[in-house]
């Protein structure tokens, strides 16, 4: 009675989906298994992942939980990391790219903004010993206008270039003795 039922299980070449099809296309909720292992759990539409989802690699066992559009990570997402490290936030094709905060190992955090998986533009390097950095960034380096402490009591505000102080700046240490002027890399 009724019509015959769709079945959800397809197995072709090596790969396995469960989940709705539309017009012999992935559709809908559904699980993908691919042959290398990795899996996706979350929305289709078109065949393509597309709305949220988990994707986790088999390979090294990252995790992906977030947005997904046309099969790349798109909008807000956070990927897990083996060793406790992570990224919260904005994706664009597949790329860590506007606001976000990526947690390494050992306590250190950069929390701001990013262009295709680099920092780049307005942020903050937090290190876990007290040391920190806030300022401009330039294809994951410090790069133009910042203050960086030291976690020992100094401090310096200016110019960087390529990760180093360079160009004019003030430099204030500890005993409180202030030199203002001219670095280049680093001194």
């Amino acid at each position: 009675e009724g019509l015959p039922s769709t079945p959800k299980d397809i197995i072709q070449y090596g790969y396995n989906y469960t989940g709705d099809l539309y017009n012999g296309k992935r559709e809908g909720v559904g699980r993908y298994i691919y042959q290398n292992g990795d899996i996706y759990d979350g929305d289709w539409k078109n065949d393509l992942k597309n709305g949220e989802g988990t994707f986790t690699f088999r390979e090294d066992s990252h995790t992906y939980i977030g947005e997904f559009s046309d099969g790349s990570f798109e909008g807000y997402g956070t990927l897990y990391i083996i060793g406790g490290e992570k990224y919260e936030g904005n994706w664009k094709n597949g790329e860590m790219h506007g606001k976000g905060t990526y947690y390494y190992p050992f306590g250190n955090k950069y929390q701001g903004n990013w262009v295709l998986g680099k920092k780049q533009g307005k942020g903050t390097y937090t290190y876990r010993f007290g040391k920190k950095y806030t300022g401009d960034w330039y294809n994951d380096q410090k790069h133009g206008k910042g203050l960086s402490l030291d976690g020992e009591g100094n401090t310096y505000e200016g110019e960087f270039k390529e990760g180093k102080m360079d160009g004019f700046g003030t430099y204030t240490f500890k005993s409180g003795n202030v030199y203002t002027g001219g670095f280049s890399k680093d001194k």
